[in-house]
């Protein structure tokens, strides 16, 4: 914290400042016990990094690391933007997220992403939190580059299923009223995920009733 411990009176002002800001007094004999010393440890353990974050046990241990190194400095800017956060705590604050972050996988795609989805979704909200601009741009490219992938399957499996090249150009056209970009590479993740939502229902109607092959297009 930049501040030299023996430097008596620069860390006194220190301590009382953390004090003030957690619970609202200037020493902690006027903290209330009850209410107070969870609020204060919480704040301590933020300034000293010791944040207790959970292990998410379908995470990989490197992600794991990540997402605990990324939920301290996010925890750290909430509570210096909205103090009564530290009410509830880390715990409460970093399970809601875990919670409540995109739950669900959007239609269509594979059971087997949801682990790399669920971390980036997760990731992508805490890097909004904590201000962190390497983070923010990782996850959105990463959400990019899983829709091309998935975009590229879905359109090699209409051509197999219809004998007939499907490619991006051929989205475009048929997506008109989008103004589609035009190459994938050029498109946002919004624009991408509907392209891919549009291909996968025509893959599944394809599967269904084959004779619509070279009947029905995708959109």
């Amino acid at each position: 914290m930049n501040v030299a411990t023996n430097n008596k009176a620069a860390r006194d002002a220190w301590y009382r400042d953390q004090v003030h800001s957690a619970i609202g007094v200037w020493s902690t004999r006027d903290a209330d016990p009850d209410r107070d010393f969870t609020r204060l440890m919480d704040r301590f353990q933020i300034v000293s990094s010791d944040v207790q974050v959970p292990a998410v046990g379908w995470w990989t241990p490197k992600q794991n690391d990540r997402f605990s190194e990324l939920a301290k400095r996010a925890w750290a800017r909430e509570v210096q933007r909205d103090p009564a956060l530290e009410i509830p705590g880390f715990a409460a604050w970093i399970s809601a997220i875990l919670n409540h972050v995109d739950p669900m996988l959007p239609a269509g795609v594979p059971e087997s992403s949801f682990r790399t989805y669920k971390f980036e979704r997760v990731m992508a909200h805490l890097a909004i939190c904590a201000n962190d601009s390497f983070w923010i741009a990782r996850t959105a490219e990463a959400c990019e580059r899983r829709m091309r992938f998935l975009i590229q399957e879905r359109m090699a499996e209409v051509s197999f299923l219809t004998g007939c090249q499907y490619d991006w150009e051929y989205c475009r056209s048929i997506y008109a009223h989008m103004n589609l970009p035009t190459t994938i590479d050029e498109a946002n993740v919004e624009w991408l995920f509907k392209v891919f939502q549009a291909l996968d229902t025509h893959v599944r109607r394809l599967r269904q009733r084959p004779q619509e092959a070279v009947v029905q297009p995708p959109f």
